[in-house]
Order: structure tokens, then C-alpha cells, then sequence
């Protein structure tokens, strides 16, 4: 249960589930490490899993033939997901690398999927948690490159 400790804080402080539904859910994700240097997701790949960052620093990028542009540094613990990609089935346009030895939660896509359905909290997690979190992060992402190549024109 140590692995689960942050991801359990996230749970019953942001999105409470039923104590049941939420052990359940917690069996379901498995615990990886991974090495500084390793990419975790690049360009084009389906999202395949959720992953929660227990430990470590996960940088996130775009990346082009001239030049890479960091989007994001990850050094708490939170999901890492590309949401967009996730939700709607998409290949991604990121890259994620681990700058240091990293432990990650991840729970593949059907699993999650499956479990909430099970549960009737399930679909309303998913409306609400994503769509926050895609506020707190896709859209300032959006804005802040967006608005720096408008500047350079």
C-alpha cells in the first residue's frame, strides 16, 4: 500500500469514490520504475495507460526535426496522462521522459474503462476529473505557446 499513498490522497481529497470501488481500483494499478533518460511516451503512440507520478521528475515536450519545446516538468505527485490522447482514443503529440529514476502507478485503458462502468461514480469521474484537469493544464499549455508565437510574428 506504500506505492498507493499519493494517489489515495488525490482520490479522497479531489474525486471521494466509495471505499469498495476505490480499493478496487487501487488493486487494479500496477507499480513501474523506470530510469533517468527513459521516454515513457513519444510522438504518435496511443495512450495506453493512465499514470500516476508517485516519485521522480518526468519532463513533457513537443519536438520537432530543429528543435524541442519543454511544456511541462512534473515533480509531485499527479497524473502524467496525456489526457487528450487518452479520452479520445488519439496519438499523441508528446514526449515524456524521465530525468530521474521514476516509480509510476499505471492502470491500462480497458481496466479503467471497465472499472468505472461498474461503478456509478464512474462516469462522472471521468466527465469531471479530466475536464478539470484538462483545464488546469492542457488549455494554460495551449495559451502559453500559442501566445509566445504570436509575439515572435
Amino acid at each position: 500500500m506504500s506505492s498507493l499513498v499519493e494517489i489515495a490522497k488525490f482520490f479522497e481529497t479531489q474525486h471521494p469514490l466509495n471505499q469498495e470501488g476505490l480499493q478496487e481500483l487501487f488493486a487494479a494499478f500496477s507499480v513501474k520504475t523506470d530510469e533517468k533518460g527513459v521516454l515513457i511516451l513519444e510522438e504518435a503512440q496511443q495512450e495506453k495507460y493512465l499514470r500516476f507520478l508517485n516519485h521522480g521528475i518526468i519532463r513533457e515536450y513537443y519536438a520537432s526535426e530543429t528543435k524541442e519545446t519543454n511544456i511541462n516538468f512534473y515533480t509531485k505527485p499527479q497524473f502524467i496522462t496525456d489526457l487528450l490522447a487518452f479520452n479520445n482514443y488519439l496519438p499523441t503529440r508528446k514526449f515524456k521522459e524521465c530525468l530521474s529514476k521514476v516509480e509510476l502507478l499505471a492502470i491500462d485503458k480497458a481496466t479503467f474503462r471497465a472499472h468505472l462502468e461498474k461503478y456509478a461514480c464512474g462516469k462522472d469521474f471521468v466527465k469531471d476529473a479530466f475536464q478539470k484537469l484538462f483545464r488546469q493544464r492542457e488549455l494554460p499549455e495551449y495559451n502559453r505557446i500559442t501566445k509566445n508565437t504570436r509575439r515572435s510574428l
